[in-house]
């Protein structure tokens, strides 16, 4: 491994090898805390389209199967109204897949974020 600071000691039963540089990073509060938060919203980004997804399922479900009544509205309505729905929600998939692409974030990322300020 180039670079490394490896220092064999050996004893009469096994070999140490001592690797143990680490990369120590100073970053005030504020600054760890945007980071997070930029992580924080992107992890959510990622449930979010989970959510729409299911909410998305529920709705196909129930146009397929669903007889409309008229209850209040009137049975077109009704399904009108769903449909509605559906189109806003797989909108919103969309939008919260391309937000999560391009914000995407990992722990590696994060520390790369850092070290670069």
């Amino acid at each position: 491994m180039p670079g490394a600071n490896i220092n064999p000691s050996s004893t009469k039963e096994f070999t140490v090898y001592d690797r143990t540089k680490s990369d120590i990073l100073k970053i005030t509060e504020d600054k760890l805390r945007l980071k997070l938060h930029s992580w924080e919203s992107s992890i959510k980004n990622k449930f979010d389209v989970f959510c729409y997804a299911g909410i998305v399922i529920t709705i196909i479900i129930t146009l397929l199967t669903a007889d409309f009544k008229k209850w209040f509205l009137s049975a077109e309505l009704w399904k009108a109204i769903f449909i509605v729905s559906l189109t806003i929600l797989i909108i919103l998939i969309i939008r919260s897949l391309i937000v999560y692409i391009k914000k995407r974030m990992d722990i590696d990322s994060i520390i790369r974020a850092i070290k670069e300020e």
